[in-house]
């Protein structure tokens, strides 16, 4: 049995401006960063046994304001956001005046191939190489900690279920929690989406850590 709980990164200009950010290093802002301290307040006492984050750096940053320096976090490309190409650093409407039908297409379909960008397969297999990443772990790891962004969180449970991310719901909001089980027969499923508040899941955590605290 294993659990993932995964986080998105706090609020960046981006996220305000309404700017595609793709694999661009923007900072948090000062709302981002009280937003990861809010969830630090609760997880960094929290005994999970694995740390990953993106290595983009607002990622960087929220897991830092969250959990502190802890050298056996792994920074990984396979959890960074959706590539969006040129689109990047730009806003949704100057890209809409810029690129016109090819970008609404793109940004529906979440598909920023023709930008120089990834498609929703791209996504897909970053995502599946990081869930069996965590299937291959040995069995004394129950609690995985990972901070990352909306789209790959997402995609990862599209991976699990087999539905496509575009049908799922659109928002995760910025640290909102994420948690996933595996199964001991090797299923993964969906436990909690979206939570803005983990330390109100007292049954879920009591239940991922049993008697670990």
């Amino acid at each position: 049995m294993l659990y993932l709980f995964a986080i998105r990164h706090g609020e960046t200009p981006c996220n305000v401006e309404h700017r595609h950010t793709g694999w661009l290093n923007y900072p948090l802002t000062e709302n981002g960063i009280a937003q990861a301290k809010r969830v630090g307040g609760y997880c960094r006492s929290l005994p999970f046994d694995r740390y990953y984050c993106s290595d983009i750096r607002r990622a960087r940053d929220t897991f830092m304001h969250i959990f502190g320096t802890r050298e056996n976090c792994i920074y990984t490309h396979l959890l960074r956001e959706l590539n969006s190409g040129e689109c990047a650093g730009k806003t949704f409407a100057e890209c809409e005046e810029l690129y016109g039908e090819r970008y609404r297409y793109a940004r529906r379909m979440m598909d920023f191939s023709s930008f120089g960008g990834e498609d929703m397969e791209d996504l897909f297999t970053r995502a599946r190489s990081f869930l069996h990443e965590l299937e291959q772990m040995p069995p004394d790891v129950r609690c995985v900690a990972a901070v990352s962004h909306g789209l790959i969180l997402r995609g990862l449970y599209g991976v699990m279920s087999g539905v496509s991310p575009l049908k799922l719901p659109v928002i995760i909001n910025n640290c909102g929690t994420i948690v996933y089980q595996l199964d001991d027969e090797g299923k993964w499923r969906l436990r909690a989406w979206n939570v803005q508040d983990i330390s109100s899941q007292t049954d879920l955590i009591d239940e991922a850590f049993a008697k670990r605290k």
